[in-house]
């Protein structure tokens, strides 16, 4: 038997030297069958005597001799052949790995490119926007300079008339009359010109137990068009519910605070019917945008020993075309943002800090959640916190999160779903890219809930689709799993292998996902309830503690689309924690059964969350 397909001659040599050899085989056959006597084809057709003698004796060793060697030869021949049929099927996958790298990449330039030609029309939206309202400023300048030189004639005429008839003194009484009338109508008319053509500007005094009535008559004389300032500090003491905005701004530069009366909020909180989530101020309507550097203070320390469900300090809610930037939130009592039945939502530069006032982890402190909405854009931003990074909830679509450092959190989580029965939940079209996710529980990851025999269960037994998500240069530090895909969530191993997940889960691309696992060498788990179809890993650098890196998968319907070894026992790498396609280990493409273990991954302080 030769070695192994590395040390075998090209495909043109081994044929050569196979045609050899059969030429020498056949060579060596001929004494055997032509030395043999005339009238007998076998050694049984010789006499008694014949085959006594010397020559007959020779002509039997030599054939047995000429036997033996070709069938060394044919055996030799055979073990060519099969080197050869896997040096091609080696260059065969080689090349077919090479190509699927290619598609996939071509993809995902494709799904960047989409969401930056989406980008670039809401950018070219609002400049238009910005372009007509300049316009408009300009034209109403251009009026009240034409008014102000209409009043410079009229009083040029005045001064003309200068008889000292009493006629002419009465008449130039009137004159002036008139003229303070139409003096008085044309400033009025300025005024309301100015009101329209530039933005009014509404400033909140501040500065007592409750500004929310304040805050929401400030918003209601500054609508469309107007701006709001909030330079002093502010505390929202009772609902401020704000749904009907158009064409506003919200300038923060001073500092909110939530009031921390945990007997009122529980009680007056906005219900928002998902996930027992509520709200202190809801913001929607159309064309928003809130800037200025400020902070909002959500006194979270006042709820993280005492209930597990505070208030959402904000939510967008119903509205379309908002662009919040360069604000900092703290001590969020729940999730920080929530972007609920919107569209065309973009967060930039946004600084999220939430932790205990004893160091610990805050739970349930989301930094954003997507619920219900499309075309929702998260970039540049820092966050420090308990929980999800970003969730992207039930029927999300068209996201994109990018250039974000994420402390201390459970991941970047498109769920959970399925978590309603009866309920659909989808989330397709999300591209998460340059994400750096440090001291974290989960890294890239897809939760959903198990199945339930209750047609009315609220932990489990809803469907859906996840479809057309990318986890593009991913780098995680010290994170105890870095990739995931649990369809067992919240949910009990018995229970999710008589009910399995009713949410399916394909088209997942994890591209340059690279860094250091800190729980164990496990690294990746992919364990899906149903086959996940089209489930690609390109350049992955992962390493598990003692430089060991373990790949889980179940229920994939191709691990030859993953860059590294992958199985329901846990294929294990050493050293570098990566693999190239040449020295990967081909494993089975699927694993049809469903287990009866399929694992749950309550890390942590996911045992004790009552959401996600």
């Amino acid at each position: 038997m030769s070695a192994g397909p590395s040390k075998l001659l090209s495909i043109a040599e081994l044929a050569a030297d196979v045609q050899s050899k059969l030429d020498e085989a056949e060579a060596g056959a001929e004494p055997f069958r032509y030395l043999a006597p005339p009238h007998a084809q076998d050694a049984c057709d010789i006499s008694p005597a014949e085959a006594r003698s010397p020559l007959s004796k020779k002509h039997a060793k030599e054939g047995k001799v000429a036997r033996e060697k070709l069938d060394a030869l044919q055996k030799a021949m055979g073990a060519k052949i099969v080197d050869l049929a896997k040096v091609i099927e080696e260059k065969d996958y080689q090349e077919l790995q090479t190509l699927k790298y290619q598609r996939n990449k071509l993809k995902a330039d494709l799904r960047t490119q989409k969401l930056r030609i989406m980008e670039l029309e809401r950018e070219s939206k609002v400049d238009k926007d910005r372009v007509a309202k300049d316009k408009k400023s300009d034209d109403a300048l251009e009026l009240i300079k034409g008014l102000k030189k209409l009043l410079a004639d009229m009083k040029a005429c005045q001064k003309k008339d200068e008889s000292p008839s009493r006629d002419t003194r009465n008449r130039s009484l009137v004159s002036d009359r008139a003229l303070d009338r139409i003096m008085i109508q044309t400033i009025l008319l300025a005024a309301s010109i100015v009101s329209v053509g530039c933005a009014a500007v509404c400033q909140v005094a501040g500065g007592t137990s409750d500004d929310s009535a304040a805050i929401k008559a400030a918003l209601k004389a500054c609508n469309n068009g107007g701006t709001v300032i909030l330079d002093k500090t502010y505390t929202i003491g009772s609902l401020l519910q704000t749904t009907d905005l158009s064409n506003v701004a919200i300038e923060l530069t001073g500092t909110i605070k939530l009031s921390a009366d945990i007997s009122y909020w529980s009680s007056n909180g906005f219900q928002l019917n998902y996930q027992k989530a509520y709200t202190a101020w809801t913001i929607g309507g159309s064309n928003i945008h809130i800037y200025g550097g400020g902070t909002y203070s959500g006194s979270g320390d006042t709820w993280y020993s005492a209930v597990k469900t505070g208030p959402i300090p904000w939510v967008i809610y119903n509205a379309q075309n908002v662009l919040v930037e360069h604000i900092n939130q703290v001590q969020s009592p729940f999730w920080h943002n929530l972007v609920y039945g919107s569209k065309n939502v973009t967060f930039d530069n946004i600084s999220l800090h939430s932790i205990q006032a004893s160091g610990k982890q805050a739970q349930n402190t989301d930094g954003w959640d997507i619920y219900r909405s499309d075309t929702v854009h998260i970039t540049n931003s820092n966050i420090i916190n308990g929980d999800d990074c970003v969730s992207f909830k039930p029927n999300t679509t068209n996201a994109l999160v990018q250039n974000l450092y994420c402390q201390g959190s459970h991941g970047i989580s498109v769920g959970s779903l399925g978590q309603y029965a009866g309920v659909q939940d989808i989330v397709a079209n999300v591209l998460v890219k340059n994400v750096t996710m440090v001291n974290a529980e989960n890294g890239a990851r897809i939760k959903a809930f198990g199945g339930s025999a209750s047609a009315t269960s609220t932990t489990g037994g809803g469907n859906g689709y996840v479809k057309n998500i990318t986890f593009q240069d991913f780098t995680v530090q010290n994170v105890a799993l870095p990739v995931v895909i649990d369809q067992c969530y919240e949910t009990s191993a018995s229970t999710c292998s008589s009910y399995p997940s009713k949410v399916t889960i394909g088209d997942v691309h994890y591209i340059n996902v690279t860094g250091t696992g800190s729980k164990s060498k496990e690294v990746v788990s992919l364990v899906c309830s149903d086959v996940c179809q089209d489930i690609t890993a390109t350049g992955t650098r992962l390493v598990g503690t003692s430089g060991s890196s373990q790949y889980f998968c179940t229920n994939i319907a191709s691990t030859a689309s993953l860059d590294f070894p992958c199985n329901a026992a846990g294929a294990v790498v050493s050293g570098s924690g990566g693999t190239t396609s040449a020295a990967k280990t081909k494993t089975s493409t699927s694993v049809k059964a469903k287990t009866t273990t399929l694992k749950t991954s309550k890390v942590g302080a996911d045992k004790a969350r009552a959401t996600g």
